[in-house]
Parts: C-alpha cells; structure tokens; sequence
C-alpha cells in the first residue's frame, strides 16, 4: 500500500467519524421539530405556512391573487414595504410588485407588462392593490 492510499483511508476515516460526531451532537429534539415544519409545509402550501401569523384575510388576498391573475402582471401595492409584503412578494412570483405611489392612474401596465386586474366576487372589477400594514395585507381596487 504507497503512503497516498493510506493518507487518503486515514482523511476518509477521520471525515466520517467528524459527521457521525457532529450529527450526534445535534439534540434529537430538534430533528422532530425541522421534520414537523416541512409537514406542515408541504400540508398547507407556502402561501398559507408563512403569512398565517398575519391579520385575517392576508392569506386569502395572496392566495386569490396567485390563483386568479396572469403571472405576466404586476401587482399594485401601497403601505409598508417591509412586514407581510415581503413574503408575498415570493408567493407571487413570477408577478412582480410595485408601488401603486408610483405610477399614474391612468396607466394600465409598465413596459409592455399589464397590471394585475379583473373581476373579484366581492369587491368587483378594476385594477387590484394590496394594502401592506404591520398587521398583514388586504386586497382593494385602484
């Protein structure tokens, strides 16, 4: 046996004690929780698993926005840029968000890419804004 392949057997060896070592280490307490935030990620979809915490009605404005407009628009948004919006922003891909302070009434779109708009069972037709607050989001017209 030359000194290289014993080399590499010592350094194979010793990596493999490392993670058995380092992977035992790890309290099984924290396993069982990881295992069960995929479950529930996987049994209430992205939208629902991480705009729950926000105020009634965040989830459903998501939810109705990803299942009833283009992926080609953009979505309106007025308010905080940052809490619930953010995360809806990646819940929306491929829409895009931009601030409805932005553009003008009359626009319809920006750069070829139309605004999100249609007909809501209960608000009605027109050009979809979310509202972003530190409690979460609501869907209104433009």
């Amino acid at each position: 046996m030359t000194p290289t392949r014993t080399i590499q057997r010592v350094l194979v060896v010793a990596i493999a004690f490392h993670l058995i070592f380092c992977a035992s280490r790890i309290p099984s307490k924290a396993w069982r929780k990881r295992f069960q935030q995929v479950d529930k990620f996987r049994a209430e979809g992205p939208i629902r698993y991480f705009l729950a915490d926000y105020a009634d009605g965040t989830v459903e404005a998501v939810e109705w926005l990803a299942e009833n407009t283009p992926e080609r628009s953009i979505v309106l948004y007025r308010g905080l840029a940052r809490s619930a919006i953010e995360l809806a922003n990646a819940a929306l891909y491929p829409r895009l968000l931009f601030d409805a302070n932005a553009s003008s009434s009359e626009s319809t779109g920006i750069s070829g890419i139309p605004f999100a708009s249609g007909t809501h069972p209960t608000l009605g037709t027109g050009t979809f804004v979310l509202i972003s607050s530190a409690e979460g989001l609501r869907l209104t017209l433009r």
